[in-house]
């Protein structure tokens, strides 16, 4: 992955996790404040991240098999 890439893949990351916190920080000041689509947001976020690491590994594979 190229430096552009990182930085938006931490830029999501980082917008993820604030919009997660202001949401517990609305949800605890008022309960009618919870927005449904934060838990599916992070839910992509992680399955974004686990998919990154997945593709990596089987990069990392292909190349070791590679050499034989």
């Amino acid at each position: 992955m190229s430096g552009a890439d990182w930085s938006i893949l931490i830029l999501i990351f980082v917008l993820a996790i604030l919009v997660a916190v202001l949401d517990t920080i609305l949800a605890a000041l008022h309960k009618d404040a919870y927005i449904p689509w934060v838990n599916a947001l992070g839910l992509i976020v992680v399955i974004g991240l686990a998919l990154e690491r997945l593709s990596r590994l089987i990069e990392t594979l292909r190349q070791f098999l590679l050499r034989f």
